[in-house]
This record gives structure tokens, C-alpha cells and sequence, in this order.
């Protein structure tokens, strides 16, 4: 409790209030400009669970406020790279990943996992979806925006209160508003709205001082200015959602017109040509069939550069450009023009997904203990094989451990399934890439696990000895860091917990 003594010191606090950050677990949606911040001080402060969702990769233009990262960072991604510096911070939290875009698929499954959201994205749609998922699992949700010199903060759906939706009933159009990569921010911003939003999460935890629940908090970094603005709560769209299945909600607002074209179709036209109007210095670059980059202020005098016959996709950084680029070659006759409903950093994530999928994704789970036959079958189909020079093993057994008094008889294992299988296989590919390694099998339990019984098994063959060694330590630290796989403790009194660390 050293690390924590100016907390434990405080008499809101003390040991007490610093169990209660321990055992919190807050899902921070966006490890960007207000990510950053946010997930530094919590996981400073010792918040047990952190989990972070990001699908983007560090660029060289986040460095001017996304102060976690640097340049060892670029081109890796957000969740993955903020989580091997945040555990530098503090080794004795648990930190997942999700390296992966928060969506209709995935978003209430997640929520159900934390106790606190944390919404530190840039664009409408997330922060639509964000608020109807935290209404349907009814969980708190600390939020933020930036824009320019200005910052606003507030808590959504806490105790019942106002929502994101209370606020803001409906999304607007796309392109009604820019975000910081088309308008900029000064550096500095991020860094207070974040740390704000630490604040708010920490008395949640701790349920002291008043939170900024029914309240939009607005700061202006030139002026230093700041001002609150009171919600009132609006129960008849509360109750509208829900009453909805999450997928039935229109979290976009019509901006899939006949401008807008989505990058799966886009890349289903044969002959089309891909227009950038980003200027010429901005990453990520783009490598695809039939590309050309024109900026969009040289697009008026660039029209015959551009084949009519062709359907014209139009690129640029998050959709706004190239609506605007769309409009004037519209104007000019070129009536087959079409604008990428996302930017350029998710085509080329895309681009990568399709040339990446060449392995199939394996299921893992096994239902019930992994009984010593099937280990035993496993091992035994490689060691005729004249290649390998050495296998190991790891047996995760249920122990009989003893909590306040009560006596572990069983574990009951549950877990992501799609999710967690989708992690177990980047461990596998990871691992591969790392080591050398000939063969490898990982297997887990799910289901009621006994005391004695084994829960997860993993096994590594490589023709070097240690590189067997090497490997297994890796692949099971990562298993207990990343995979979503939830144990609930069985004790012989019939009364459960769930496990701090499955």
C-alpha cells in the first residue's frame, strides 16, 4: 500500500476508499487525446481492472497530446501500446486490450464486464452507441469532448440520471461536424478534460464529492473561462431505448446517402478509381490499385486529371474533405463521385484485415475440466515428429484455496466467446512470430471446473529447448493479462465470488 500512501493519507479515502479503487473495474472507450490522460491517473491511482478498446495505430500527429505514447509507439496499436506503458506505471493492476472498433456486436457484451465507461472518442456514432449500450446495461458513463481551446465534461446515466441522449436526442448528419484532426487542438486541452475525467470516475469509485451527473461542465483553455450548464433529464427517450434492441437503433443519422459510400462497397467496384484529397505530408499513406492524391484545394483545377468513366471514391482523413471534394466534382459533371464513410486510417485497416486473414480462427474452449486423455492425445500426435527437439506444457489447475474463512471447492469459467477466441489466436500468432517454435496447442475450460482438475492447457513443441521455455512463460502471461475469460469462485458453503484475476 506504499504506492497508494497520499491516497490512504486523505480521510475521504484511506484504506477503506483505496479497496474500493482496487476492486473497480472501468472500461475507457478511446485511448486517444482524453484516453491518455485518463488512463494514466486511473491506473496511478490503482483502479484493479482497466480495459481499453482502440482499433487505431500511433501517428506521428497524436504525439502533440497523446503524451502516453512516443516514438518507439508509432504504427503500433492504441490499446496494445498504452497497455505496455501504463503497466510500466503499475505492474499490480489488470490491464485488457481490445484492439478492435467498438460496435453493435461487441459493445454490451463489454459493458456488462465493467463498472464505469469511460467515452473518450471523437465522432457521433461512437458516443451514440456508447450512451444506448450504457442505458441497456445501465452503467455510468464519465464523458468528454474537445474542440479547439474548449472542453466539456459530464457524467451520463448515473443513478438514473440524464443521458448523452437527454443532452444531444438525436445524432447530426455526418459532416455537420469536423473533429480535431480537421479543425486541430491545442496540445495541452487533452490533457486537462482527461485528467477531469479521471476525477469524475475516482468519486464514483469512491462515492464522495458531487459528480457532474445532470451538469455539462465547459472549460475554455484561452480565456480560462469555465461555465456549467444544467441537463434536464428526458425519460421519454430514455424509455424509447430501452424498449429497442441495441442493433435497431440509428446511431448514424441518414449519413450513408447517395454521397457516402462504405469501404466494403467501395472496395467491390471494379472499376473504380480511389481519389486522395488529403494534403501530401498527412499519414497513413494509402498503397491500392488506381490511387491518386490531389489535394483538395487544387480538386477545381485538377478535373482532367480525373477519368469520367470511372467511379470516383474520394479519400480523405475522417469523411469531411471528401464530401466537400465530392460536391464540386458533382458540380463539374462527374455525377459517379462518391466519399469513403471513414477515413483513410480505416481503408487501410481494412486493406490489411483482407491480405492478413490466411489463418483460420480456432475455438479453444472445451466444456468441463480437460481430463489427462486429451492432454495426453495431444502430446503424443507430435513426438514421432523427427523435427522437434523439445515439447513443454502447462497445466492450469484448480487449487482449494481458502478466502475469508471459506474453502474454494470448484471454479466456474465463462468468457467471451468470440472475443476471447479472436485474442487466444493473436497470442498463438504473436507467439509464433517471437519464438521458433514447431507446434502449439491452447485449450480452456468452460463450465464448472473442480478442485484438482485442470482449467487451461497449453502446449509448445520447438526443436530448440529453450525456446520452449521462453514461449510457454510468454503465452501464459498473455493468456492471464488479455484473454476475457471470467472465473466465479464456488465455495463449499454454496456462496460464490467472482475471481479479481481469472
Amino acid at each position: 500500500m506504499k504506492r497508494y500512501s497520499r491516497h490512504i493519507a486523505l480521510n475521504e479515502i484511506g484504506i477503506k476508499g483505496q479497496n474500493k479503487i482496487s476492486n473497480a473495474k472501468v472500461l475507457v472507450v478511446g485511448a486517444g487525446g482524453l484516453g491518455c490522460p485518463t488512463l494514466q491517473y486511473l491506473a496511478a491511482a490503482g483502479v484493479g481492472t482497466l480495459g481499453i478498446i482502440d482499433f487505431d495505430v500511433v501517428e506521428e500527429s497524436n504525439l502533440q497530446r497523446q503524451v502516453l505514447y512516443g516514438k518507439s509507439s508509432l504504427g503500433i496499436n492504441k490499446a496494445i501500446a498504452a497497455k505496455k506503458r501504463l503497466e510500466d506505471l503499475n505492474d499490480s493492476i489488470s490491464i485488457h486490450t481490445y484492439p478492435h472498433k467498438l460496435d453493435l456486436s461487441n459493445a454490451l457484451e463489454l459493458f456488462e464486464a465493467y463498472d464505469i465507461i469511460v467515452d473518450g472518442t471523437d465522432n457521433f456514432e461512437s458516443r451514440y452507441l456508447i450512451c444506448d449500450a450504457s442505458i441497456i446495461s445501465n452503467k455510468p458513463v464519465v464523458f468528454a469532448s474537445i474542440y479547439k481551446f474548449e472542453g466539456q465534461v459530464s457524467v451520463f446515466n448515473y443513478q438514473s440520471g440524464p443521458t448523452y441522449r437527454c443532452l444531444f436526442p438525436d445524432p447530426p448528419l455526418k459532416g455537420d461536424a469536423p473533429n480535431c484532426s480537421e479543425t486541430g487542438v491545442i496540445g495541452v486541452l487533452p490533457g486537462i478534460i482527461g485528467s477531469l475525467q479521471a476525477n469524475e470516475v475516482l468519486k464514483i469509485i469512491l462515492e464522495i464529492g458531487s459528480v457532474f451527473s445532470g451538469q455539462l461542465y465547459c472549460y475554455n483553455s484561452k480565456t480560462n473561462e469555465s461555465q456549467v450548464l444544467f441537463i434536464k433529464k428526458n425519460q421519454k427517450k430514455i424509455d424509447q431505448i430501452k424498449k429497442m434492441l441495441l442493433k435497431e437503433i440509428d446511431h448514424q443519422k441518414c449519413q450513408q446517402d447517395s454521397v457516402v459510400l462504405s469501404i466494403d462497397d467501395a472496395l467491390k467496384k471494379d472499376n473504380a478509381i480511389f481519389i486522395d484529397v488529403r494534403d501530401l505530408h498527412e499519414r497513413p499513406t494509402i498503397n491500392i490499385k488506381n490511387y491518386q492524391q490531389i489535394p483538395l484545394i487544387e480538386i477545381p483545377k485538377s478535373l482532367d486529371k480525373i477519368n469520367p468513366k470511372k467511379d470516383i471514391i474520394v479519400i480523405c482523413q475522417s469523411g469531411i474533405r471528401s464530401k466537400n471534394a465530392v460536391q464540386i466534382l458533382r458540380d463539374n459533371g462527374l455525377k459517379k463521385s462518391y466519399s469513403l464513410s471513414d477515413g483513410a486510417a480505416a481503408l487501410l485497416k481494412q486493406l490489411k484485415n483482407k491480405t492478413m486473414k490466411t489463418s483460420k480462427i480456432k475455438n479453444v474452449f472445451k466444456e468441463g475440466a480437460i481430463s489427462s486423455d486429451f492432454i495426453g492425445e495431444s502430446i503424443a500426435k507430435h513426438q514421432s515428429k523427427t523435427d522437434i527437439g523439445a515439447h513443454n506444457i502447462f497445466l492450469g489447475q484448480v487449487r482449494a484455496d481458502e478466502i475469508k474463512g471459506k474453502t474454494i471447492r470448484a471454479i466456474e469459467y465463462t468468457a467471451y466467446n468470440d472475443m476471447a477466441n479472436q485474442k487466444f489466436h493473436e497470442i498463438r500468432e504473436a507467439t509464433f512470430s517471437k519464438f521458433k517454435l514447431s507446434c502449439m496447442h491452447i485449450y480452456h475450460s468452460l463450465g464448472e471446473v473442480k478442485v484438482g482438475e485442470i482449467c487451461l492447457f497449453v502446449f509448445v513443441s520447438s526443436p530448440r529447448r529453450k525456446e520452449v521455455f521462453k514461449a510457454l512463460e510468454y503465452v501464459v502471461e498473455e493468456i492471464k493479462a488479455d484473454v476475457p475469460v471470467f472465473g466465479k469462485e464456488l465455495f463449499e458453503d454454496d456462496s460464490h465470488q467472482w475471481k479479481v484475476n481469472s
